[in-house]
This record gives structure tokens, sequence and C-alpha cells, in this order.
């Protein structure tokens, strides 16, 4: 709770002071070239990029781009905010949140959708209602898993912490090793914690995909997006040669990645110092996609519907309008 109270200081003091201090301004100098920084988050939601920042393609005339990769959401947000970040990587609900705060962003298009598996080592469970009287460890309370999680367990028939207890106790980082080593029998993962865990004790096999329950009640055309890319709105008003360029290009390094997994494990430990045989193994359940922000917008605006249900705070209090969609 505190640090959800920092962050949200942090956002509402940063976007009071923007048009103050006009550092989201990014107007050329004659004759100078731009320069733009493009940041990718380390982990799931920025290795949809790292194709982009291996080729480094030219994306426009006067325009100097650099690339960066950023720790934690948090270290993100920040960077976005101050206007030294104009397109990052992010997560959806966050994007939404600092738009609501006035942030000067747009979405670019969603490029992933939940990575998210409740895993097992148990044979009595193959599906979410044999969790029934069961314990599932849960990677964080207060987020965006335990609102997903307990809508899913409800649309299954049962109620969180009357028909199954959510351990709330261990990180992502804690819960996997615990799994692989059979300490617990039951767990919530993100990937690459899930491929992982898989890898390493041949009992613990998936009985729940989040994205796949999801389907099963909002339709197979529907998802959750959980990770999009965001951009400065200034610049996308004055360069959208250089926001068209660079989407076409993402696009096509979100497909590469996809059709080349070993080689995108290669760039995700060169880049982010993350295991190359996971990510490679992994990247199929990483549902990484490009989504055109307005094609995406229905169920963006679903998934950001059912975290406003739950914790308005958790999107800035609304669903964003049309003018957050590039």
């Amino acid at each position: 709770m505190k640090q959800r109270i920092t962050i949200l200081l942090l956002v509402t003091l940063i976007c009071s002071s923007l048009g103050a201090l006009g550092v989201m301004e990014v107007k050329e100098e004659s004759g100078k070239p731009r320069e733009v920084k493009i940041a990718a988050l380390k982990g799931p939601t920025g290795v949809s990029m790292l194709g982009l920042i291996d080729k480094n393609p030219a994306l426009g005339e006067n325009i100097n781009v650099s690339y960066e990769i950023v720790n934690s959401p948090d270290l993100m947000t920040a960077k976005v905010l101050s206007g030294e970040v104009a397109i990052a990587s992010f997560p959806a609900n966050l994007a939404a949140k600092i738009y609501n705060r006035g942030a000067p962003v747009v979405l670019g298009a969603t490029t992933g959708y939940a990575a998210f598996s409740i895993l097992s080592s148990r044979e009595d469970v193959s599906s979410l209602k044999d969790l029934r009287g069961k314990t599932v460890y849960n990677i964080g309370k207060g987020g965006n898993t335990e609102i997903l999680l307990n809508y899913l367990l409800l649309q299954a028939g049962l109620e969180p912490g009357r028909d199954v207890t959510v351990d709330y106790r261990y990180s992502h980082l804690e819960i996997a090793p615990l799994l692989i080593t059979g300490k617990i029998d039951l767990a919530l993962l993100p990937e690459p914690f899930a491929t992982m865990a898989l890898a390493k004790n041949n009992k613990v096999r998936i009985v729940a995909d989040l994205q796949s329950e999801w389907k099963k009640i909002q339709g197979q055309d529907s998802a959750i997006p959980v990770s999009v890319v965001i951009i400065n709105k200034n610049l996308a008003a004055e360069r959208p040669d250089f926001i068209r360029n660079f989407l076409r290009e993402y696009e096509a390094a979100i497909q590469w990645i996809n059709e080349h997994p070993q080689e995108g494990g290669v760039l995700a430990e060169k880049y982010m110092e993350l295991p190359a045989d996971t990510i490679a193994s992994a990247l199929s359940r990483l549902h990484l996609v490009f989504v055109d922000a307005r094609k995406g917008r229905k169920e963006m605006e679903e998934y950001l519907s059912l975290l406003l249900s739950v914790d308005p705070e958790s999107v800035g209090g609304k669903i964003p309008n049309e003018a957050f969609y590039y």
C-alpha cells in the first residue's frame, strides 16, 4: 500500500508540473537533429522490442534514435513523465493511469497479452474448478493478477477466500523455486518463470492459462492486453511520419521474434541479461502481438473496465477517452 501511495504521489506531482516546466515539449531546433529515446521495460513487457533494438533501423530524417533498457515500471514512469523517454513499452493499466493523470502520452499499440498460468504438481487438479479447497500461491496482493484470478475464480463458481485460499506471501522470484522443489504444489506465475518451473520439475504442468480462461468468458476474439507501447503525443503530432515508421518496424520486430525464438532468446540474454534458453522456450507463451491502438480499443476497455470495477486507482479512476488511442 505504501508503494502504491508513493507511486501515485510521484505521478500526481510530476504530471501537475509538466505544463509549468514545459518538459514534454519536444520541438526541433532548426537544422539540429531531434534526439529521441525509446525504452524497453526489462522482462516480458519489453522483450517484444528486442528485435527493433538490435536492428536499430533508420526511422526518419533529422532524428537520432537511442534505446534504453529500464529495470522497473516505477523508473520507466518517471522517465516518461520527465520527458527523458519519448516512446516506451509499458503495462497497459499504468499507461491508462498516467494518461488519466494528465501525462501527454498516447497508446500506440497493444504489444502483449496476459502471460500468466496456474501451475501444479498435484494429480487431482486439472482445471479452475478443481481448486476448491486448495491453496494457490499468487505473485502479489493488490496487483492485476489478484483481480484477474479472483474474477476467473468467481466465473468458475468459486469464491476466493472461502472456496479457495489464495496466499500472497511470496513474490514470483520466491514462488518459482518453491514450486520447482515441491515445497508448494499450486501457484500462479508469469512468464518466463512458468516455463522455468516446467523445465526444472517434470511433475509440474499448466492447469489453467489465464488468457485461455478469459476467452472462455469474453469470447474467442477477446484477450487481456497487459502490455502496450506509449508515445509522447507532441512527438506523434509533430512527426507522424516517424511514428508510422516506428510502428511498422516494431510490428515487424514482434513478428520476427515470434518466428525466431532461439535468436530472440540470445537477444534477451544480450540486452536484458535474461537466460536465453528460458526466454526461447517461453516465447510461445509470452503472447507477443501487435494490435493497432484503435483496433484493440474494445478489448483494452474490457480489461480496464474490470480493473476499474475492483480497484479504480489502478487505472486512474476512469476509462481513458478516445484521445488515448493513437
